[in-house]
């Protein structure tokens, strides 16, 4: 009887944990690290005659630039629009390189929340795994409350053409300044340090 007691006490925490968000990427990858997914919407949902987009959505983290590559590799020549959608700490130089990636590529680059119309109803692990399907995903983007940090911009700065949407908020806050051999960073400096990253994209 104790063995039936316990089995049933385990099985809602078995649930839960079946509904999280799945691990992205490598093992020290967090759930939350960046994904990359094809979505659809009507025509100029996400620009001039732009029926498709790619999603990015999540942290920016140090393997983040290996799945941009990846996912650009499969699409081709084919010139599809960048939508952001950034949040958590993220990793400034891999920002800076998947700028470059779109760079290279000649895409455009925009910021909002792709809802998907298959993630509605689903778990945050079945919205996942839709995302990570490989299919185009019928979708809509939400740009009513849109905010786009330093990482965001530094990864928009490399869009061929660069927008956010009229009511979107650009947030350039502090950064920190890591150097084990160096941990006694003085304020000024870190100040000096904040203002070269944000205007020194690395972008012509």
């Amino acid at each position: 009887m104790t063995i039936v007691v316990m089995a049933i006490s385990l099985a809602p925490d078995a649930r839960a944990q079946d509904a999280a968000r799945p691990p992205v990427g490598g093992v020290i990858s967090p759930a939350d690290a960046m994904i990359f997914y094809l979505a659809r919407g009507p025509e100029r949902l996400c620009g001039s005659d732009c029926p498709e987009w790619i999603a990015a959505e999540g942290v920016v983290e140090w393997d983040t630039y290996k799945r941009l590559f990846a996912f650009a590799a499969r699409l081709g020549e084919r010139k599809v629009p960048v939508i952001l959608n950034v949040w958590g700490e993220s990793d400034l130089k891999v920002a800076m390189s998947l700028g470059k990636i779109i760079r290279d590529r000649g895409l455009d680059v925009s910021a909002g929340k792709t809802v998907v119309a298959g993630c509605v109803d689903a778990t945050e692990a079945a919205c996942i795994a839709l995302k990570r399907s490989g299919k185009s995903l019928d979708a809509t983007i939400d740009v009513s409350s849109v905010e786009c940090d330093i990482v965001c911009v530094l990864i928009l700065a490399g869009g061929v053409h660069r927008t956010l949407p009229a009511d979107a908020k650009v947030i350039i806050g502090p950064t920190h300044v890591r150097d084990r051999l160096a941990p006694n960073v003085s304020e000024e400096r870190q100040k000096g340090c904040r203002r070269f990253t944000a205007i020194n994209t690395g972008f012509t």
